[in-house]
């Protein structure tokens, strides 16, 4: 999943480069960055935010958005292709993001595993049944 994921990123950022056209607002958000003295409350928000720093951005988008969005953002140019940084930047939000969503779903399944196992045995058995069900009109 984790190469099917970097493969479709790779697909978007050389689609962005080549189309030339900023979908997200990130080459503009970048520019304000710099630009951004005071404003309304939104405005200040997203400035408190990309003015935290590289590793902080780094860390949100690779979790909240995905690698493409990652280094969009974070790489130095404007559709110019990728530098030998953001292919690090990109390799590492890579593994950075599949490393969140696979450690988040373990999680998820741990913990419904286990109110699985607080449900009465009755309750147990109808979902062992509805499940046998699915399975078997599944296949």
């Amino acid at each position: 999943m984790g190469s099917f994921s970097a493969l479709l990123c790779w697909g978007y950022v050389w689609i962005y480069d080549h189309l030339k056209r900023d979908w997200f607002g990130f080459e503009s958000l970048k520019e304000m960055k710099e630009e951004m003295n005071g404003g309304g409350a939104i405005r200040r928000l997203i400035q408190r935010f990309v003015r935290r720093g590289d590793w902080a951005a780094f860390l949100a988008l690779s979790v909240v958005a995905d690698p493409f969005m990652t280094t969009i953002y974070l790489r130095k140019g404007h559709y110019e292709g990728l530098t030998q940084r953001d292919k690090f930047i990109f390799s590492s939000s890579v593994i950075v993001s599949n490393a969140y969503w696979t450690l988040r779903w373990v999680a998820v399944g741990e913990i419904v595993l286990g109110l699985y196992g607080l449900l009465p045995s009755s309750i147990q058995q109808k979902v062992q049944l509805a499940t046998q069900l699915i399975l078997n009109v599944l296949n």
